[in-house]
């Protein structure tokens, strides 16, 4: 929890300085490309190692942006080593997640989940999100999930809150009131 509220303080430093230059979601998709990467390169142990030292960590970043493996712009390359001389380069997920949280409340944007049991007509989820939008106040960016066991019926998840009106939830419900 901690580093979550920490990693928010630093998103937010970020979101300010990358307002500055009007390049906020362009930073976003730097951040996320420099995460996916480092992942796929199984690079996060060397990055938070105290045996290198910061200007082999620089160096190996730079590289790696270099190589073309994710260009970032040199806001980002600096706060990036940032993290690394604070020793807080391990929670550059949840700083991804925080800055992603920044960009959703700057633009509006709330992002849903609909669980269906069988595919989602596109004209059923277009007017789903614009009731849902309406409601918000928000622009609705939607994901959609399929899960047979749901049986029928939506599953809609908004932040924490579960709306559920699949057909599962209402027969477990009937089930509970036969039996007790």
């Amino acid at each position: 929890m901690r580093d979550e509220a920490l990693a928010m303080r630093y998103a937010k430093a970020l979101f300010e300085l990358a307002r500055e230059e009007k390049r906020e979601p362009k930073v976003e998709s730097e951040l996320l490309s420099v995460a996916r990467e480092i992942k796929s390169q199984k690079a996060m142990g060397f990055f938070g190692a105290p045996i290198f030292s910061l200007d082999e960590k620089k160096a190996v970043l730079k590289n790696l942006a270099d190589s073309g493996a994710f260009p970032i712009s040199p806001l980002v390359f600096q706060f990036l080593t940032f993290l690394m001389v604070r020793n807080r380069f391990y929670f550059l997920d949840a700083l991804v997640k925080s800055y992603h949280q920044l960009m959703n409340e700057s633009e509006h944007r709330e992002e849903i989940v609909i669980t269906t049991a069988r595919p989602i007509r596109s004209e059923l989820k277009i007017a789903l999100e614009k009731t849902l939008g309406k409601l918000l106040g928000e622009k609705i960016v939607s994901e959609t999930k399929l899960d047979p066991n749901i049986l029928g019926g939506i599953q809609v998840k908004i932040k924490n809150r579960l709306f559920d009106g699949s057909i599962r939830t209402k027969l477990d419900e009937l089930k509970k009131q036969m039996v007790g």
